[in-house]
């Protein structure tokens, strides 16, 4: 069995819905895109995911460091993408922290840098 940190560091590697428990809750940062609560897998994997991804061409999420607490682990990275609709790419940091029951993930809370995210989807922006 893996360990609740092996289980996040795969899921960075390729996000798998199995590594998710059913009523699993992700909590995004509301002034995010697509930023709000969502609970279940069908709320995560059919309407978050497909959001989120609706505003960018390009999406990457990567660790720089990951914090074992045991049934919870926190991950500090960044985002980095192109937003559809200007063209510009961005680069903004995160904390991810994921708490985990019975080796599935259970809960996972998001924080970034929501202005930088903003400013590169404002129809206002310019194309680096």
């Amino acid at each position: 069995m893996l360990t609740n940190i092996e289980i996040i560091r795969s899921w960075y590697e390729a996000p798998n819905r199995d590594s998710v428990a059913p009523n699993a809750e992700w909590l995004i940062t509301e002034s995010f895109p697509a930023g709000g609560r969502y609970v279940g897998l069908p709320a995560i994997f059919e309407k978050f995911f497909p959001q989120l991804h609706s505003y960018f061409s390009e999406w990457e999420s990567k660790v720089s460091e990951m914090l074992d607490a045991g049934n919870c682990i926190v991950a500090l990275g960044h985002y980095s993408g192109r937003a559809k609709l200007t063209g510009t790419a961005f680069t903004c940091p995160f904390v991810h922290i994921w708490k985990l029951s019975n080796g599935k993930i259970v809960q996972f809370r998001q924080s970034a840098d929501t202005l930088t995210i903003a400013q590169a989807l404002s129809a206002n922006a310019t194309t680096p």
